[in-house]
């Protein structure tokens, strides 16, 4: 991606117009009365180029920082990359558990704090609802099932295969 160069406008237009003329159409031993005064030519150059020198110094600067954003920009992944991959380095140097981690800049790995009853029941409903959803059988079941098709047994009830059969209070699913 190249940077555009920006037009240039107002005062600072007028400015390098100015110079350029003043270099090329102006003798070099001229006088020129400028607000009230009689300037030689060298000393109106320079009080132009001085005043112009702001504009050029926010002209480089802002190129400069396109520069150094899309340079940036292309080396954001592998930054990432690093951060991530010094994190997991020094973890495993310290202990996941170290405050020392804080040091290299990272924050520690909180604990998860146990769940209240409250949450543990809307958990509990939430999976049995994905598993009538998805027809599929939670570990318990699974368990009981495997056991139960060891033995040469029939499946027990409540497994998958019920939530299919009709009655059964489950969504339906239609083919």
């Amino acid at each position: 991606m190249s940077i555009k160069p920006e037009i240039i406008r107002g005062d600072e237009l007028v400015l390098d117009l100015f110079i350029e003329a003043l270099k090329t159409h102006v003798p070099a031993a001229a006088h020129l009365t400028f607000d009230g005064t009689e300037l030689p030519k060298h000393e109106l150059l320079d009080k132009a180029v001085g005043l112009r020198s702001p504009f050029k110094t926010k002209r480089t600067l802002k190129t400069e920082l396109k520069k150094a954003q899309m340079e940036l920009d292309a080396k954001r992944l592998e930054i990432r990359h690093f951060v991530k991959s010094a994190h997991t380095c020094i973890k495993a140097f310290l202990g996941e558990e170290s405050p020392d981690i804080a040091k290299f800049g990272f924050k520690p790995d909180k604990k998860q704090r146990p769940l209240t009853s409250a949450e543990n029941q809307a958990r509990a409903k939430k999976a049995e609802e994905t598993r009538l959803l998805n027809h599929t059988m939670g570990p318990a079941e699974k368990k009981r099932f495997d056991k139960a098709h060891e033995s040469g047994g029939t499946p027990p009830a409540g497994g998958a295969g019920a939530s299919d059969s009709a009655g059964a209070g489950g969504p339906t699913h239609v083919a």
